[in-house]
């Protein structure tokens, strides 16, 4: 059996949803008893912290949205939003799901442990992992991860953690006892090799497979059933005029499988997309602006047009029927995890 700690970093990617298909992966795993997961009291606070902070952060934005949408109120679709309760019974469901996640699983807590005190600050003096500067914010981290130490070597263990965190990274690549894992989707890639035949086939499916996948993605484009949701900053509106994949070398060479089943497969690659948008902004110089009202007396747009190359992650789900002789069908696919994908537009373009 597998000890995996998910570090705060983890859960923040998923947007603190345990109902997001990658928790829901690993959960696969653990009632199938190959793996057993781990977190420390500080970093159960850390989460519980973070769920609160990014309610609290939200409720900027929406009482800016009640200041501006009032009319809205004649809907009763959005009226919620105006009561008071529902920020806070957002922020209690939010916390009870990740109680729940954590019973529900058997997850167990590693005490904190003090013997390392010592050596935690000997280290932030010197600037020395987990400690990339001398970030007081970083503590937290430091005796979590002298914790999950401690607590391997004494039971002769071995705990992967996941983490995005290139400070965690460090400090793991110095321990025996401790191993890093960049993502939980790498997490369920690294799991799923324990299947070896299977895994092996699904590679080689997957690299005979480019130019198939290759015609399916540019032609899910075509019929609707994939979708790139595209914003920019600093501009009103964007409009996607096209975007498209160009050939087999714009597919990541090195996919992950996040599902390795009987009859389902899902590949989770990097791919890279030609894209043609047009922007709408305010023009500045055809737009007088009154300082002492503080708003423009009218405005006239600009459109600027954008053609670009950018990287962004595809999911793409399988139905296998022989994975030996490569006979499946494509159910689905996903572009940017379904999140609005936001372009940054340089200066000098």
């Amino acid at each position: 059996m597998l000890n995996i700690f998910l570090d705060t970093q983890v859960y923040h990617s998923k947007n603190f949803n345990f109902q997001n298909k990658d928790f829901l992966r690993l959960e696969k795993f653990i009632d199938d008893e190959m793996i057993k997961l781990y977190i420390t009291p500080i970093t159960k606070n850390e989460i519980e912290n973070h769920i609160k902070q990014k309610i609290e952060d939200s409720r900027e934005y929406i009482n800016t949205f009640k200041e501006n949408a009032k009319i809205l109120l004649n809907y009763d679709l959005y009226r919620p939003i105006w009561d008071r309760k529902t920020i806070k019974q957002a922020e209690i469901k939010i916390l009870e799901d990740f109680h729940n996640f954590l019973i529900e699983n058997n997850v167990e807590e590693i005490p904190i442990s003090g013997d390392a005190t010592k050596q935690i600050f000997q280290n932030y003096f010197e600037g020395e992992t987990p400690f990339s500067s001398k970030k007081k914010d970083e503590f937290p981290d430091a005796f979590a991860l002298y914790s999950l130490l401690n607590w391997a070597e004494n039971n002769e263990e071995i705990i992967h953690v996941v983490s995005g965190d290139n400070d965690l990274k460090n400090f793991c690549e110095s321990k025996e006892n401790i191993l890093h894992i960049e993502s939980l989707e790498n997490a369920l890639d690294f799991l799923n090799q324990h299947d070896e035949v299977r895994y092996r086939f699904a590679q080689r499916l997957y690299d005979d497979q480019l130019a198939e996948f290759v015609e399916y993605i540019n032609d899910s484009i075509r019929d609707g059933s994939a979708e790139l949701n595209i914003d920019a900053y600093d501009v009103l509106d964007v409009e996607l005029k096209d975007f498209f994949v160009e050939g087999e070398d714009d597919l990541s060479a090195d996919p992950l499988f996040l599902d390795l089943e009987e009859n389902r497969l899902t590949i989770a690659l990097n791919v890279e997309f030609n894209i043609h948008i047009i922007t709408s902004a305010i023009d500045p110089a055809r737009s007088p602006y009154d300082s002492e009202e503080g708003k423009y007396l009218y405005v006239e747009y600009e459109e600027n047009e954008f053609m670009d190359v950018i990287r962004i992650p595809v999911e793409l789900e399988l139905d296998v029927e022989d994975y030996e002789n490569q006979y499946y069908t494509i159910d689905s696919i996903t572009i940017n995890n379904g999140q609005v994908y936001y372009y940054t537009i340089l200066e000098d373009c």
